[in-house]
């Protein structure tokens, strides 16, 4: 995918990728045009599981001939020898429903991220931060913005979130690329164990909290409204115990540690 046909495309670090589609042949505007439907409000609280709907087939194909042989140069380790499978959905944020997402890594080994629309929202920005258990896991790397017809490519333990969304509307295809053959391996194991998890090296950024997991959220900013105002669960285990950054403690009014249980 170059210039040549149709695409633009470049590093935003050696994990995230985005590419903007100028070619009115391309796939990307054929998921323009196939995606202009109501939302089935069926994950999130307002999306659709497109593999649900009879679109399996079709997303398998752009997997395999446009998703893969890109995926496999960007991220060999993740994408060799080939995707075998994927969980792809539609999302959508707008104000009075889903306004963002809480911090979080994907059930992916990588993820393919389209905006479908539409072109006059604000805010709704892709925050991306260290890699999970990485001793900058919770620094911002990239603030990423969305435009219609633009598509980011990540590893599914690059740690992100989406902001609230201020105006408008913003409707997403997302597709978590699964390989069997690295899921199997010992590198995919110890990358989504604990074991994995290093030292912090300091205090988070706030915009890398999550408000659903980490133990010192409310040290540094309140409980978002619509999150105290609805059904959330929260389980605070994060950072693990021994793995907090220096001063960690200075606050006693710590969140307890969630049980294995709710992990």
């Amino acid at each position: 995918m170059n210039g040549s046909n149709g695409w633009m495309d470049g590093w935003m670090d050696e994990q995230i990728y985005q590419g903007k589609s100028h070619s009115k042949n391309s796939i990307v505007s054929l998921l323009l045009q196939s995606f202009s439907l109501p939302c089935l409000f069926l994950v999130n609280n307002y999306g659709v599981i497109v593999n649900e709907i009879g679109m399996r087939t079709m997303i398998t194909n752009f997997q395999q001939t446009y998703l893969w042989p890109l995926a496999k140069v960007l991220f060999p380790v993740q994408s060799s020898p080939r995707f075998d499978d994927h969980h792809s959905f539609i999302v959508r944020y707008k104000a009075e429903e889903d306004l963002g997402l809480d911090m979080h890594v994907d059930d992916s080994d990588v993820t393919f991220n389209v905006c479908l629309g539409s072109p006059d929202f604000t805010g709704a920005t892709l925050v991306f931060c260290g890699n999970f258990g990485a001793p900058d896991h919770r620094q911002v790397s990239h603030t990423y913005h969305h435009d219609m017809g633009k598509a980011v490519l990540h590893l599914g333990s690059r740690r992100h979130g989406a902001e609230d969304i201020e105006s408008g509307t913003r409707t997403n295809l997302i597709v978590w690329n699964h390989n069997w053959a690295y899921r199997a391996s010992r590198h995919y194991k110890r990358m989504r164990s604990n074991d994995v998890y290093q030292p912090e090296q300091g205090p988070p950024d706030k915009e890398c909290l999550s408000f659903t997991h980490h133990r010192d959220y409310v040290k540094y900013q309140n409980y978002p409204q619509h999150v105290l105002e609805g059904n959330h669960h929260f389980h605070p285990w994060c950072p693990p115990p021994g793995k907090e950054y220096p001063g960690f403690y200075d606050d006693k009014d710590q969140p307890p540690i969630a049980s294995q249980d709710d992990l």
